[in-house]
């Protein structure tokens, strides 16, 4: 039974993500302003970093699972994420709000 749940679920994870990449191919899910703070303006350096940080961190994470996937499949659970990575993710996400805050005047009375 553990088998076939185990099934189900992946193939309902193929499928949201087949899904999801059709969508994306055939214009549905617009990406143009994922990096913009406006349609128009410039690339968002902070949006850029915390997208880069996202992207670094999924590596390092899938990574770290490959090397210990003979404990993964003992133990039946992923592994703890790396001290690093947590902090690493941590900072991005920080520094995104920091500088969104900014660029919105929310410090304003603050500084």
């Amino acid at each position: 039974m553990f088998g076939l749940g185990r099934w189900f679920i992946g193939g309902l994870f193929c499928a949201f993500a087949f899904i999801i990449l059709l969508r994306l191919l055939r214009g549905e899910i617009r990406l143009d302003g994922l990096l913009r703070v406006t349609p128009e303006g410039p690339i968002s350096f902070e949006r850029l970093q915390m997208l880069a940080t996202t992207l670094a961190v999924l590596g390092a994470y899938l990574l770290q699972v490959t090397n210990e996937i003979d404990v993964v499949r003992a133990q039946h659970r992923l592994p703890e994420p790396s001290e690093w990575v947590l902090a690493g993710l941590g900072g991005s996400n920080v520094f995104f709000l920091a500088i969104k805050s900014l660029r919105n005047g929310a410090l304003r009375g603050m500084l």
